[in-house]
Parts: structure tokens; C-alpha cells; sequence
């Protein structure tokens, strides 16, 4: 049996993702592929222009998304 393997799909910052529930069902039409989607919103303009302060969380949730996966499917391809 393959190791499982885990897909993040992690969307753009000026982006809503529109496309990633499509993109799971396809991939997840293998058994062996689990989808997480990561959605951290909408970067409206303020944000885009002034990272320093915004773009934190959004990177912490990354991570610990990331972190959570890699705990609870030690053995997968991420």
C-alpha cells in the first residue's frame, strides 16, 4: 500500500480560492491523497501594502496547520 500523501492548497493573498474545493474533489479521487485547504482571507489593499503588520497571523496559521498534519499523519508525504 502507497503512504498516504497530504496536499496543502494554499491560496494567494489577493484571492478568495475559488478554485480549491475543485481542485480537492480531483485530487481526492485518490485514496491515498488527503486535501487540506488553508484559507487566512482576503488581503484588501491596507494589508497588501503594509506586511510588516498583517501577514503574521496568517503565516502562524500556516504552520500550525502544517505542524498540526505532520502530528497526526507522522508518516505521510507532505
Amino acid at each position: 500500500m502507497p503512504d498516504q500523501q497530504i496536499v496543502f492548497l494554499i491560496h494567494g493573498i489577493r484571492t478568495q480560492a475559488s478554485w480549491a474545493e475543485m481542485i480537492a474533489n480531483v485530487l481526492e479521487e485518490d485514496p491515498h491523497i488527503r486535501v487540506q485547504p488553508i484559507k487566512y482571507g482576503f488581503f484588501d489593499t491596507m494589508r497588501f501594502v503594509s506586511p510588516f503588520w498583517t501577514r503574521e497571523e496568517p503565516i502562524r496559521r500556516i504552520i500550525r496547520e502544517y505542524r498540526d498534519m505532520r502530528r497526526n499523519f507522522p508518516n505521510a508525504k507532505i
